[in-house]
């Protein structure tokens, strides 16, 4: 019942439910109400959780100090980083460059739609990690939406995000149905392999709609399976809707080995 009080007082005046908070003689009850009421205070006043946070010592200031930059890390992290230097070392210092990192992560996804090189500076001044990772993967998606080409040029330049492959995959068959010869170009000059071959296979519709031949002899060249597989079964859908002797010539004139057998699999099933 009193935490339900409590929680009300909060939302409605963090700073007077503060007061009341600091008077609790149990230190580590007293600490986690602070902590929850100080980034409410910070919502709304920044300038008086900062100085309620000041006002107190020890573990409940570093505390209440990170409260106050976490919040700030998502709108403003220049200013966290001032508040979080303040952080002794300790538990709370731990977890300080994740918070900033993830704060200024938030931003660049924020601005990536309106102002795609500010995200892009945003992302190379975070340091390498999980944070940057992840903000590299949604901001390379959103930027590919209106400019693809910029978001491969972003992937490609962070070739050590695990989520890299993933950007190229899903931005590229946004850049073809923009610029088809374009995205067709920079494909054929990835070097070969399986993460060139499941990077490619999402162009297998496009690519079949406009050049099933050419599509046909760039298959050949794909050397994991289930990409290939997968590159055969669109192709030979699309093929066989608009040119089924077409289709069937390509299959029969496939020199004998797997690539043939699965080829002509596909095509009975298409």
């Amino acid at each position: 019942m009193m935490d339900d009080l409590l929680g009300k007082w909060g939302y409605r005046d963090p700073a007077a439910a503060l007061g009341h908070v600091s008077e609790l003689p149990d230190s580590t009850k007293r600490r986690s109400k602070q902590d929850w009421l100080v980034s409410l205070l910070a919502e709304k006043d920044k300038t008086r959780a900062l100085e309620y946070a000041h006002k107190l010592t020890g573990v409940e200031r570093d505390s209440a100090l990170y409260q106050v930059a976490n919040f700030l890390a998502d709108h403003d992290p220049k200013a966290a980083a001032t508040i979080a230097a303040e952080i002794s070392p300790g538990e709370s210092q731990k977890y300080v460059g994740e918070m900033l990192a993830a704060g200024q992560g938030k931003i660049a996804i924020r601005v990536s739609t309106t102002d795609p090189a500010k995200a892009i500076a945003l992302i190379n001044d975070m340091p390498h990690g999980r944070q940057r990772n992840n903000a590299i993967l949604w901001v390379a998606l959103k930027i590919a939406e209106h400019d693809p080409r910029a978001a491969m040029a972003l992937a490609e330049a962070n070739p050590e995000a695990e989520e890299s492959e993933g950007v190229r995959a899903n931005a590229l068959p946004v850049w073809a149905t923009n610029d088809f010869d374009a995205a067709v170009t920079w494909a054929r000059q990835l070097p070969p392999g399986v993460s060139r071959d499941e990077i490619v296979s999402r162009l297998a519709d496009q690519w079949a709609e406009r050049n099933p031949r050419e599509a046909f002899v760039f298959m050949q060249s794909l050397v994991d399976s289930g990409a290939r597989n997968d590159f055969q079964r669109r192709l030979a859908d699309h093929w066989a809707a608009t040119d089924p002797a077409g289709l069937c010539d390509a299959a029969v004139g496939l020199p004998p080995g797997r690539i043939r057998d699965e080829f002509i699999n596909c095509m009975i099933l298409s």
